[in-house]
């Protein structure tokens, strides 16, 4: 009798531990798929700078002063996403 009630707790822990996994992986999951559309973001406003200055040079070959401080934003926000998908798994139970 106590055998089975070790059994169901068991099955039970077990079944706890399986639900807590799959929500910290979907949460992982969850958090990466937001970097990544961040990222994506950043690759398409970085490549409408681009196009920008292509047009810049092609239309007009003087020297003209350009505002990188956006585009510097924009990498340090890449660069902070980066690292904090890197750090997330030694920061997780999976």
């Amino acid at each position: 009798m106590f055998s089975f009630y070790l059994q169901e707790l068991n099955y039970y822990s077990y079944e706890k531990l399986y639900k807590f996994a799959l929500q910290e992986s979907n949460n992982f999951l969850k958090e990466l798929g937001n970097s990544l559309q961040e990222f994506e973001n950043f690759l398409q406003e970085h490549n409408n700078f681009l196009q920008g200055f292509n047009l810049l040079q092609n239309s007009d070959n003087s020297l003209q002063k350009i505002d990188l401080s956006q585009e510097f934003d924009n990498l340090q926000k890449t660069n902070d996403y980066l690292q904090e998908l890197d750090d997330y798994p030694k920061n997780s139970i999976i």
